[in-house]
């Protein structure tokens, strides 16, 4: 099995509700519509969004939360560059506005400009030191590009800021075992699941690390878990790969195939194959190593570098909890 949950599609944050404070000076009926675009945002229904939207750029067309609105959904919608143009127009305006910053890395990321978008998420922290969602973006997308080692910091605020995000919690469980921390993960792995026994990523978590057995009662919840038909779509993956490593364990070697073979069909389902996508993605790997790399001005540096190479399930992800 692989050493992390598949991914789904890459997609934008998730527009939050505004806060009252940006709705301030607005109309009731503007701020009912602004409120009605982020959950439509959130549910990802675009038509419906941009129908709420239009309605508030009619009454209020000035106004820069509407505007900044506009910004989002245009980010949801995969138009990252006219929707960085303007934000950019709007920090003009609002220069020190940390949820602007925000939203201005997320349209730089969609563009591919990572430079851009770890200053805005981390000029945005500095200006607002409690802003949640700039900790938790700045955190997750320096995971996202292995940068595990700086990630740490910001994980722990977020999850300092708020206990209750589940996602950031099992992240940061995530980055623990990256770092060797097993036994400090594994208490977050399963504080995650104390406060939400249905998070299946957690589940997950807590199956990759190698030193970790469940239990006969652990794999029993777990298999009832997986069949609670209140369970998301994605949680039931993750929880039907960790029940399959708990089979496994257990030596239930035709009820781990079994598990494994429905998590992955749940898992085609959510996210079927693109192989076209996915060589293009190789292809486009290949074409940046093909380009000329300067020389370090440290010649020794990548001396420390260790390769790993195996087959699957040959013991490479326990050696490198080892090492």
């Amino acid at each position: 099995m692989a050493s992390s949950l598949p991914s789904t599609a890459a997609a934008p944050a998730a527009a939050s509700a505004p806060p009252p404070d940006r709705l301030a000076g607005l109309s009731p009926q503007v701020a009912d519509l602004l409120r009605r675009t982020s959950q439509h945002l959130r549910a990802g229904q675009l038509p419906l969004a941009e129908q709420a939207l239009a309605g508030a750029e009619a009454l209020a067309p000035t106004n820069v939360e509407v505007r900044r609105t506009r910004g989002l959904l245009l980010n949801h919608a995969g138009r990252h560059a006219e929707a960085r143009a303007l934000i950019e127009r709007l920090l003009e305006e609002c220069p020190d506005d940390p949820a602007l910053l925000n939203d201005l890395a997320g349209s730089a990321r969609g563009c591919g400009d990572y430079d851009a978008a770890f200053a805005a998420w981390r000029r945005a922290c500095e200006l607002q030191p409690d802003f949640t969602i700039g900790w938790f973006n700045l955190a997750r997308h320096l995971k996202e590009q292995a940068w595990i080692e700086e990630s740490l910091p910001a994980l722990e605020r977020t999850v300092a800021l708020a206990p209750d995000h589940l996602l950031a919690r099992t992240m940061y469980a995530d980055v623990l075992v990256h770092l060797g921390e097993l036994e400090r993960a594994r208490a977050e792995y399963l504080e995650v699941l104390r406060r939400a026994p249905k998070v299946g990523p957690a589940w997950w978590g807590l199956a990759n690390i190698k030193t970790v057995r469940f239990s006969e009662d652990e794999t029993r919840r777990l298999a009832e878990l997986v069949e609670t038909p209140q369970v998301g779509e994605s949680d039931r993956i993750g929880m039907g790969y960790a029940l399959a490593k708990a089979y496994e364990d257990h030596g239930r070697y035709v009820d781990a195939f079994e598990t494994l073979t429905r998590a992955n069909r749940r898992l085609r389902a959510l996210k079927p194959w693109n192989a076209a996508h996915f060589s293009a993605a190789v292809e486009a790997m290949l074409a940046r190593f093909r380009q000329p790399h300067p020389h370090a001005d440290d010649a020794r540096l990548g001396e420390e570098v260790i390769f790993v190479v195996s087959l699957p399930r040959s013991g490479s992800t326990l050696t490198e909890q080892i090492l």
